[in-house]
């Protein structure tokens, strides 16, 4: 919301505080050797945000993006990750205001994190490995598997994005949350194409920026994080 306002400061909702009160605030220090090792006048601060319930910083933006979903109505949330902290962030944050999260998790991760996998599950989110042959996304990634190399490579992120995708293109209501892509934000689906061309292009494989592309005529909201 900061990158998108002109306002100096904006007003932290009492609901969202609550939350952060968990872990927050959180231990700031001074990182004196590394001055040092620098040889540099400046000063160099570090500030630790792995103390959240989910051992991570995402639950800093995926609490207020559940919430302004919440306060406009939106009652599901779809997203995909591939290790799980951003999707553990979000699942908790569903918890906590009420509202459903949907997720697609990249499969060998899904395999090899049981307990992410868990931990997401525990806060009442919907979890399901992806590629799997339950929508036409999944199975047209299947159909296209060539090699065991090309698909470590482009097919999974392909198949969770394109499934994640699909979910909300049938369904007005579940917006699409997403990490580590670009800075947080929230925009209609009809602006997808805009956002593509100077961002997606550089970090995801070029089937699933035409499923984003494709989901630019899908009605609906999407939001990131990075």
């Amino acid at each position: 919301m900061q990158e998108m306002s002109s306002e100096r400061s904006i007003e932290i909702p009492e609901a969202i505080r609550q939350v952060y009160r968990l872990w927050r605030p959180t231990s700031l220090y001074r990182a004196r050797r590394l001055e040092q090792a620098l040889e540099t006048p400046a000063r160099i601060y570090d500030k630790y945000e792995g103390v959240s319930p989910v051992g991570s910083h995402k639950a800093n933006t995926s609490v207020a993006q559940v919430y302004y979903n919440k306060a406009e109505g939106v009652q599901r949330i779809a997203t995909e990750i591939g290790a799980g902290q951003w999707g553990s962030a979000l699942a908790m944050a569903g918890a906590f205001f009420g509202v459903d999260i949907e997720i697609f998790m990249v499969k060998i991760s899904y395999q090899q994190k049981p307990y992410r996998r868990s931990m997401m599950q525990s806060f009442g989110a919907r979890v399901q490995a992806s590629p799997t042959d339950l929508t036409e996304a999944g199975r047209s990634i299947l159909a296209q598997r060539r090699t065991p190399r090309t698909w470590a490579v482009w097919a999974l992120p392909s198949a969770r994005l394109s499934r994640s995708l699909r979910r909300v293109g049938a369904a007005s209501s579940i917006p699409w949350a997403a990490c580590s892509i670009m800075c947080c934000c929230t925009r209609p689906w009809w602006e997808r194409r805009r956002c593509a061309r100077w961002s997606w292009s550089t970090t995801i494989p070029m089937s699933s920026l035409a499923a984003s592309e494709a989901a630019a005529t899908w009605p609906g909201w999407f939001s990131f994080h990075s």
